[in-house]
């Protein structure tokens, strides 16, 4: 039986097909003649994840037919130059401030490499990453006050900063600027950055909108490199090894320059002249050639020293440093850290899984618990583990104080089934103290007396907003089904020309049907000083006699010898290597006896929609139902979506991309607006209104009722011939001239502010969400 059943969970599993959809033969042709190893299955493979412009291909497979991006690309890039150019003329003290995770660790490293060919380390540029079981991400006013006693000048941050508004203008204040080099979502107001060079200012289709932390970073040193050519000392490629491993570990999509960059540092991986790296990899028993070998290897590593350390600091010196015995050392402390890491993580899962089994799971729709007792630097790690258990969101808290009044209780997030975290988050800021992190991963802090009202709050909002008769079930998406025979060599190479897989590039998961299995064994896994961990795994073999094959190595974690099926069985695998003895294998996903679980196949909803938000329209042959105003809500998303689907017709995203002002100048804008049309006595439409203004309904009702706070007759009439229902007819009528200053105060024009800003958020959330998250909110309601 599998884990999730064996632990008491009641969450069912699903297998789910990819698509039907064959991919054409000509397509199959095409990529075939690209690369010997190229069969169906890489085809079939290209054509589901939505590959199917044959010339985009050949930089796909190799990234030497690939046009990377400059770097010059990012809008303040040259506001970034202008001030480090400025720095080292006046030989300024110069700071990077990392963050403790392998994304940005790698980064501070690729900057403390490349920004030392440029200013002199240690004198010069030092690097700050706060200590993860002491501080939290991003800037710190108590950081910030012991680098102005360091009499540091320029701070520049790496895959953190973006939310930092406070402690920026703080850090001014003390005589420091600060370019901040980051990923995480755009602030909605002014920075007050110097510069601010992030991925997501670019549009969702740009090939730079899904660079992780470290990647954003390394564009900063690559445009370096470009202006300041005379002074670089070592290629620019040297640092693409650690780009690698950042944006793997990070989980970023690798698309685009993403993909581009992943290839290149594995490339450099395999090479790689760091002396840290290479014992590592060694300790891996990896030859770096795979992004698994980041993945399940070096980036667990490299986390687990924040993890149980606190201080990352040790990891930059293990990346950068060309001391062969130092670093010896130091890898024996990560490995340490990793198995005290892997200690940590199954006892907390087990806890979790025991409070788990007190709720009420058909009426809980986020998991949230908290043990004081919880290692704060397991808990991401540990939620995430359960929401593939249980199929639903989970919120894993550390709690700290004696008094339930003030006591706090700060913790990780992880999403399920395309949840967005952070907008459910932003949903409820009162009852939390601070929050932040990606849609689907996050990190939070609240009062130990909000748990509860935050449990209600989301369960509600879940409940309101999502109606997916399938919540709670473990959904596995199967790629491809293959035969027992096709195992082996030739089926490895062909699934690895699409390597590096990640996320946007998932590792093919394939099913197996009907097939024997024999020698299952059960054993534990030993830490790196040979102690029994506890950590159940068994081995067995593929029966092939029939089709006079030798046996298939497989391997199924936390799984025991009695979960396996008696007699045939259908399973779920992914194929790898077994490093250790260098021989191909199966990784077990699922297993179950043969015929008990139905295969469905998943809507693919990107079929239905069509994305021109940044390009011009096509011209249309067919019809399509155009949305024209970028919706608020997941409700409005799934009201245009059934309304495609009972008109059978595409639906096509034809509206642009907000361009959001400040409340006060939309204000303006309404005002000028308003005299315009009452000057000329024109009549405007509600709905007119809100298109030409941006506004939604609350703000616009707001806006009205400061009109009329301020003297402005409003008349009201109706026109039946608006769409299919009735929409309200304006007049607007001034007394006397009216004034463009805003009302010093009143509380209306304060509530139409908040109401704006509330608005914008969604707009710019929703306006530019992407099309997989679409597909996974979409296809599940």
């Amino acid at each position: 039986m599998p884990i999730y059943n064996y632990l008491g969970a009641i969450a069912m599993v699903m297998w789910q097909r990819v698509s039907d959809d064959l991919a054409p033969a000509d397509f199959v042709t095409a990529v075939q003649a690209m690369d010997p190893e190229a069969g169906n299955y890489t085809a079939q493979l290209l054509w589901q994840r939505g590959y199917r412009d044959i010339r985009e291909l050949s930089g796909f497979f190799d990234p030497g037919n690939y046009t990377p991006t400059s770097a010059l690309a990012f809008p303040e890039m040259a506001a970034a130059l202008a001030r480090l150019q400025q720095a080292q003329e006046r030989q300024e003290k110069v700071v990077i401030w990392g963050d403790f995770d392998a994304d940005g660790v790698t980064a501070t490293a690729v900057l403390w490499q490349g920004l030392g060919q440029f200013f002199t380390p240690h004198t010069h540029l030092t690097y700050y990453i706060p200590n993860r079981l002491k501080e939290s991400h991003g800037l710190s006013k108590a950081g910030l006050e012991s680098l102005a006693q360091a009499s540091c000048q320029l701070i520049i941050t790496c895959d953190t900063g973006s939310s930092d508004a406070t402690e920026i203008a703080y850090a001014q204040t003390l005589g420091m600027d600060v370019i901040v080099t980051d990923h995480h979502t755009m602030p909605t107001d002014p920075l007050g950055a110097i510069a601010l060079i992030n991925s997501r200012q670019f549009p969702q289709d740009h090939p730079l909108r899904h660079l992780s932390g470290v990647a954003v970073a390394y564009k900063l040193i690559e445009a370096l490199y470009h202006v300041w050519p005379e002074q670089v000392q070592e290629p620019l490629d040297h640092l693409l090894d650690l780009v690698a491993i950042g944006l793997i570990a990070d989980l970023v999509e690798l698309r685009g320059d993403c993909r581009y960059l992943a290839q290149r540092g594995i490339a450099q991986l395999q090479k790689s002249q760091r002396p840290g790296i290479r014992l590592l990899l060694d300790r891996c028993k990896a030859k770096g050639d795979r992004a698994t070998d980041i993945g399940f290897g070096l980036g667990p590593r490299i986390n687990a020293v924040s993890r149980i350390y606190g201080d990352a600091g040790l990891v930059v010196d293990l990346l950068t440093s060309k001391d062969e015995k130092y670093c010896r050392n130091l890898v024996n402390q990560v490995e340490l850290a990793n198995d005290r890491r892997k200690a940590l993580q199954k006892d907390v899962f087990q806890d979790a899984c025991t409070q788990v089994e007190r709720l009420d799971l058909s009426t809980t729709r986020v998991i949230i618990l908290m043990d004081d007792q919880w290692p704060a630097g397991v808990l991401g790690l540990v939620a995430g583990q359960l929401t593939q258990e249980y199929g639903r969101p989970v919120i894993l808290l550390n709690g700290n104080g004696e008094n339930p009044e003030t006591a706090m209780a700060a913790g990780s997030a992880r999403s399920y089934g395309g949840i967005d975290l952070y907008e459910l988050f932003h949903s409820h800021g009162h009852l939390l103290d601070r929050y932040g992190g990606h849609p689907f991963a996050a990190g939070l802090r609240l009062p130990v007396r909000n748990i509860s009202l935050l449990q209600a709050a989301l369960n509600q909002s879940l409940g309101e907003t999502l109606d997916i008769p399938n919540f709670g079930e473990k959904v596995i998406t199967i790629d491809l089904e293959v035969k027992v025979h096709e195992l082996g060599q030739a089926l490895f190479r062909e699934l690895y020309l699409l390597e590096p897989y990640g996320m946007g590039n998932p590792v093919p998961k394939l099913l197996l049907k009907n097939v024997t299995l024999t020698k299952i064994q059960q054993l534990t896994t030993k830490d790196s000083r040979g102690k029994r961990q506890n950590y159940s795994f068994t081995t067995f073999e593929f029966d092939r006699r029939a089709a006079n094959l030798p046996n298939f190595d497989g391997i199924a974690w936390n799984y025991k010898a009695v979960d396996f099926p008696k007699g045939p069985c259908d399973l779920v695998i992914e194929l790898g290597i077994d490093a250790k003895r260098k021989v191909y294998q199966a990784r077990v996903i699922d297993i179950h006896p043969s015929q008990t679980l139905e295969v469905t196949t998943a809507t693919d909803t990107l079929d239905w929609l069509w994305d021109y938000r940044q390009k011009p329209f096509p011209k249309l042959k067919t019809p399509v139902l155009m949305m024209r105003q970028c919706p608020q809500s997941w409700q409005d998303w799934r009201d245009w979506f059934q309304r495609a689907q009972a008109e059978n017709l595409p639906l096509m995203l034809a509206y642009p991309l907000p361009q959001l002002s400040p409340p006060e100048h939309t204000w303006r804008i309404f005002v000028g607006t308003i005299k315009y049309l009452s000057h000329h006595r024109e009549p405007v439409s509600r709905s007119e209104l809100k298109l030409r203004l941006n506004l939604g309904d609350r703000s616009l009702d707001l806006g009205l009722r400061v009109l009329l706070v301020l003297g402005i007759h409003i008349e009201t009439d109706r026109d039946p011939g608006h769409r299919d229902d009735l929409d309200i007819i304006y007049r607007f009528t001034w007394p006397q001239a009216p004034s463009y200053n805003m009302p010093s105060s009143g509380t209306a024009l304060e509530q139409f502010f908040e109401a704006l800003r509330e608005e914008q958020f969604r707009y710019r959330y929703f306006g530019s969400i992407p099309l997989n998250t679409l597909k996974k909110v979409l296809s599940t309601g």
